[in-house]
């Protein structure tokens, strides 16, 4: 029932006011990137994570983003974003919970809802996010549709595979790429970072 939950939420907002997506436009965006697994902190933890980023076409194409975490209560977890990306100051803040948590005995979900602003643009962002942990690794994907809520913009949709290798017991390694699905796949992304767990 939470699982239909979240992708009703997803699937509800891919239509803005009666207006399609439109497929192919060649605008240039920052990204939100997934930079987790389903799984999420245990109460009163934190985690910090820096991210360098690549874009794949367009001018500016490196970025940086620090990550912070926080678990806030059992399956809920509260997230911060600051950076540059593109050439401008991204921010963002959200939540995260998880719908079916990945205890190494199958797979795990979350869903993630966000608010993010980077100079002149500013949007909601909501991810499903699906991982399974495979004997020290994590593998996870993501579904990405950001809502922007300037005029005359088009939403993107990203897909996100992407890899948790744990370095030590509270450290790890991710690294993601993030597919365009539209826009003309002008905001296509490679990232890779440290996550440090508290």
């Amino acid at each position: 029932m939470r699982a239909m939950v979240c992708f009703f939420l997803i699937f509800s907002s891919l239509v803005k006011a009666g207006d399609p997506i439109v497929l192919g436009k060649s605008s240039t965006y920052n990204s939100y990137t997934i930079f987790g697994t389903s799984s999420l902190l245990r109460t009163g933890a934190f985690s910090l994570g820096v991210e360098p980023i690549f874009y794949l076409k367009g001018q500016d194409k490196f970025g940086f983003v620090g990550h912070v975490k926080y678990g806030l209560v059992p399956r809920f977890e509260l997230l911060g974003d600051i950076g540059v990306q593109r050439g401008e100051t991204y921010f963002a803040g959200g939540i995260e919970y998880s719908v079916l948590q990945d205890g190494g005995h199958g797979p795990g979900l979350s869903c993630r809802g966000s608010a993010f602003g980077n100079g002149g643009t500013s949007g909601v962002d909501m991810i499903l996010n699906l991982s399974n942990k495979f004997s020290q690794i994590t593998l996870y994907g993501a579904f990405d549709y950001r809502l922007l809520l300037e005029d005359n913009t088009d939403d993107l949709i990203y897909l996100v595979p992407g890899i948790r290798i744990p370095l030590r017991k509270n450290m790890s390694f991710m690294t993601e790429f993030g597919l365009n699905m539209n826009a003309g796949g002008n905001n296509s992304y490679v990232s890779g970072g440290l996550s440090f767990t508290f």
